[in-house]
């Protein structure tokens, strides 16, 4: 598509329009109004017309009807704008339209818009049939609904009048026309309107209604009464009002006096009755006009007014520190107070629970469902949550319900208290009371006499077993023990491991049960025979197969290798299957050793069935051991 024209009253939206559709690539040009849209589309023909629905001088559904009667618009697109479509339904078949998208915020539109455009741009035409596009961005007023149905009234009394009733912009075009006035007139009402009034008719009967219109600025002036007024053979009578507003429109009424004016006689006779039933009937749409005014002016004040109350509420229910928010029987949030929204953001239209709670069900416990299902009067439940800012939050949610007016439940008012500090307090409480219970069950006391052996130090208990020492003080005191080997038991022990044929000590190690390691130092130069000794060493020891970490200290040594012989090391493991361990290894290395460490590691990862890996410094190999 390369053109396009916007028609609509409103001159903000009519230029915000313009910019998305020029957005897209598109030559637009505007009109404010049906008649100035008639105008332009003299020599403008364009691919697709927007047209605004409500408009005063030719309504959108008027205008649709006379561009469709057009051959030159037949293929032409036709997109209703409506800022009414969830009050009224739209007949796309009548209006032989191809789309109608709603009016709502600027960017939901411009959606809707490329949606359109991209419908019929690939001939997706039943995509955009009988559906309103973007008409979940807006909701129904009830107002607009009343004034469409009192609309509705006015055009259904007016096209069942016998009189032909039209209305002229201030040029004198035809701006609407009933049934009747276009049947006197010999037109068919889409090519009535627009059309200029005076051309209409014909000579004598042109100069008579020029010299009317130069009389408007009165209230009212009529023709064809005292001299006849005659109209493709019939005798009309018309009557002109002048509508004093912003657009200064004109009321003519035609009447078709045709046989009154053939049978004189007969006319005399009941011209008084004629004129009375004429005045009255003017009375009456006058009285309709006058009531109808007030009746805007009302409702225009109550919207006023609920806006106010409604800006009260907002303020007191602000200002009492508890959350409010009304929830509909689908768990929808239909409103919520200021004390909510700060919580937990904009959550009107969202469901309660993943708004609340961010839950794709509702919640377990939940009062609103209470309400709901069982009937409850009041039901109260904690629940847990996150709020904008995705922080945790406890709230004690109170649920009653919302009565319409026959009786049945229409919604529930949750009442929202946060109880998150109170929560915290009594976990903390808690934290507190188990802990002080724990150290209450810990305190013991050591006292009086105590029966060690004097020859391994095992303490007799109270029924007349022997128990280490540690473990006896450990059962009856708040000391926890850490094993470790001291060089001298270390010597004593494990000495013939740890040296070499002449007496130098080869390397030591250190098992530290509370921190589950094993430190490895290795000291000068050692063989395979050395590392298998050491090996064996660590294999005596029942500590280190409870899946011990270790540290290897290999930075002031090294390693003389026959490579030959690793043949020996996979033997040794495959005897030591059985009492493997499983853990961490850090190696701690200088840069000369590595050709030897490689031999060390492949005998460490198959005992040990671990992850090692080498470092330069013990803080960072510390680091590792301990990470989880």
């Amino acid at each position: 598509m390369k053109k396009a024209l916007v028609v609509d009253n409103n001159p903000v939206l009519l230029k915000m329009i313009s910019v998305i559709l020029e957005k897209m690539q598109l030559q637009v040009k505007t009109a404010k109004d049906g008649l100035a849209a008639l105008d332009v589309l003299q020599t403008y023909y364009p691919d697709i017309i927007f047209i605004d629905l409500v408009m005063p001088r030719i309504s959108g559904e008027k205008l649709c009807v006379i561009l469709r009667s057009m051959p030159q618009f037949q293929k032409t697109y036709f997109v209703i704008l409506s800022a009414i479509a969830p009050e009224q339904h739209l007949d796309f078949k009548a209006l032989d339209i191809n789309a109608c998208i709603a009016k709502g915020p600027i960017k939901a539109m411009e959606s809707s818009i490329a949606y359109v455009l991209n419908m019929l741009t690939t001939q997706q035409y039943d995509a955009l049939i009988d559906r309103v596009i973007g008409i979940e961005n807006i909701y129904e007023r009830e107002i607009t609904k009343e004034l469409l149905v009192e609309r509705e009234h006015f055009e259904i009394a007016l096209n069942h009048m016998s009189d032909g009733f039209l209305e002229l912009s201030d040029d004198f075009k035809v701006v609407f026309a009933n049934i009747a006035a276009a049947r006197l007139l010999g037109l068919a009402e889409e090519r009535l309107l627009s059309f200029s009034f005076l051309e209409i008719f014909q000579d004598d009967a042109r100069r008579l209604i020029m010299e009317i219109m130069e009389k408007l600025d009165e209230s009212h002036v009529q023709i064809g009464e005292q001299e006849p007024f005659v109209h493709l053979g019939r005798y009309l009578f018309l009557k002109f009002e002048l509508v004093k507003n912003s657009l200064n429109s004109y009321i003519v009424i035609i009447e078709d006096i045709t046989e009154r004016k053939q049978a004189e006689e007969k006319i005399k006779q009941y011209n008084a009755e004629l004129e009375e039933g004429i005045e009255k009937r003017t009375q009456e749409l006058r009285q309709t006009n006058e009531l109808l005014s007030r009746e805007v002016e009302s409702r225009k004040k109550t919207v006023i007014q609920l806006q106010h109350e409604m800006l009260k509420l907002e303020m007191l229910t602000g200002s009492i520190g508890v959350g409010l928010a009304e929830i509909s029987r689908d768990y929808k949030v239909v409103w919520a107070n200021k004390i909510v929204r700060g919580l937990f953001g904009d959550v009107i239209g969202s469901y309660c629970y993943k708004a609340f709670n961010r839950k794709d069900v509702d919640c377990e416990g939940c009062p609103v469902r209470e309400v709901f299902e069982n009937g409850k009067q009041k039901a109260v439940s904690e629940q847990k949550g996150c709020d904008i800012d995705g922080k945790l939050i406890w709230s004690e949610m109170t649920a009653t319900p919302l009565y319409a007016e026959n009786g049945t439940i229409m919604s529930a008012l949750e009442v929202l208290v946060p109880i998150t500090a109170r929560k915290r307090a009594e976990a903390e409480r808690e934290c507190l009371i188990n802990a002080l219970q724990q150290s209450l069950n810990n305190v013991k006391q050591l006292s009086g006499m105590l029966p060690i052996c004097a020859s391994c130090k095992k303490i007799r208990d109270d029924q007349g077993y022997w128990n280490q020492v540690e473990l006896y003080i450990r059962d009856h005191s708040a000391v926890e023990f850490s094993h470790s080997i001291c060089p001298e038991c270390t010597e004593q022990l494990y000495g013939d491991f740890l040296r070499d044929h002449g007496g130098n000590k080869k390397f030591s190690y250190i098992i530290d049960v509370e921190m589950n390691l094993v430190r490895v130092v290795a000291k000068w130069a050692f063989t395979i025979d050395d590392i298998l000794s050491g090996a064996e060493c660590l294999y005596a020891d029942p500590l280190f197969r409870k899946n011990m970490n270790s540290i290897v200290d290999l930075t002031r040594c090294s390693l003389e290798f026959d490579y030959s012989r690793m043949s020996e090391i996979i033997t040794f493991i495959r005897k030591n299957e059985n009492i493997r361990g499983k853990g961490r290894i850090a190696v701690m290395v200088s840069g000369d050793l590595m050709y030897g460490i490689i031999s060390m590691l492949a005998v460490l990862v198959v005992v040990t069935q671990t992850k090692i890996k080498p470092f330069r410094n013990m803080k960072n190999a510390l680091k590792w051991i301990k990470e989880t």
